[in-house]
């Protein structure tokens, strides 16, 4: 079992070639991830500068990236649990220019903490639980509720936070005791 796959061929002029790629394109985005993370801090921080969004796309939603480098930036939260200050600094910047605090689709709350989560951090879990206010899960990925349900499980502030749906919070929580 490799990481590589060829398939083979035969091409209009009855020669033979193959076609090599990964069998999945997760496989790559770890692999970039990965080596992001062994480029000295300082030019981990240049490099996430210069591809991460941080802003809203054409839909309204708040994206940290588009979808090229959404993958690779969470695989290298979750290996270097955030551990580098400027990208930390970089994904936090949003939260100091928006009131908008409700973990729900599209907003930078969600987006930044699903990074945190990833990072398993448990001091920017808590760092980043102090800034959320409520909860709309009804429109949320399975990798934002899973996320959620991590930060909740972690949390000191979840007296604060009123959740929106309770039906589906008895989901999240099972997802988070599986994970």
């Amino acid at each position: 079992f490799g990481l590589m796959n060829c398939i083979s061929y035969r091409s209009a002029f009855g020669g033979v070639t193959g076609s090599y790629h990964f069998l999945h394109r997760t496989v790559q985005e770890f692999l970039a991830a990965c080596a992001v993370k062994q480029l000295p801090a300082e030019e981990q921080g240049k490099f996430w500068k210069e591809r991460l969004v941080l802003g809203y796309n054409t839909e309204g939603d708040f994206v940290l990236s588009d979808s090229n480098y959404e993958m690779p930036f969470l695989f290298f939260c979750g290996i270097g649990g955030l551990e580098n200050d400027a990208v930390r600094d970089l994904l936090f910047e949003p939260l100091a220019f928006t009131n908008d605090r409700r973990f729900a689709r599209g907003t930078p709350f969600t987006e930044i903490a699903t990074a945190v989560a990833e990072s398993r951090n448990e001091e920017l879990c808590q760092r980043v639980m102090e800034y959320c206010s409520d909860a709309d899960i009804s429109f949320l990925s399975s990798q934002q509720l899973s996320s959620l349900a991590y930060l909740m499980t972690i949390s000191r502030h979840i007296k604060q936070l009123s959740v929106r749906n309770p039906v589906e919070i008895f989901w999240l929580f099972y997802d988070a005791k599986r994970t």
